[in-house]
Parts: structure tokens; sequence; C-alpha cells
């Protein structure tokens, strides 16, 4: 999930953070920035941080139930275990 959800969408955050300058250093911090230059598409920020914390929330969500069995933690997560939201 890392590789396919959070790294594409923090390169494609990163990317237009430093096309506008930005100096921040997190991908929540650049998303402001880039919404702050107004060059998104109205509400297009919102989606894309609600779709940045989704996938991490899964993410996390995965990884501690890992914990929880005893597993080693890790990004690995089969679609079966997902919700239809997800």
């Amino acid at each position: 999930l890392k590789r396919r959800g959070t790294a594409p969408l923090a390169d494609l955050i990163r990317v237009h953070a430093l096309a506008i300058g930005s100096r921040s250093q997190n991908s929540f911090d650049r998303l402001d920035d880039i919404n702050d230059a107004g060059i998104l598409p109205k509400g297009r920020g919102m989606d894309l941080r609600d779709a940045m914390e989704l996938i991490y929330m899964v993410r996390i969500r995965h990884q501690a139930l890992d914990i929880e069995n005893g597993d080693e933690p890790d990004n690995n997560i089969e679609p079966e275990n997902m919700s239809d939201f997800e």
C-alpha cells in the first residue's frame, strides 16, 4: 500500500510543492502550500488530503493488527481484508 498508495501521492504533492517554491517538509504541509498557491482546482486539495489520510489509516490499522498477531508489520494488505469503502 505504501509503494502504490502513499508514495505516488506524496511524489505528486512534492513535485507540485517544489514547482511553487514550497520549503515544507511533509506532504500535508506541502499540500497546504499548493492549495494556498491556487494551482489546483477548487476542492481538489481537500480530495488529495482525504485520500492520503485514508491510505495512512488503512496502513496503520493493518500494521497494528500485524503487531497484535505477533507478525512483523508490513505494508502488504490483501484486498479481501479491506472493506468495500477502502
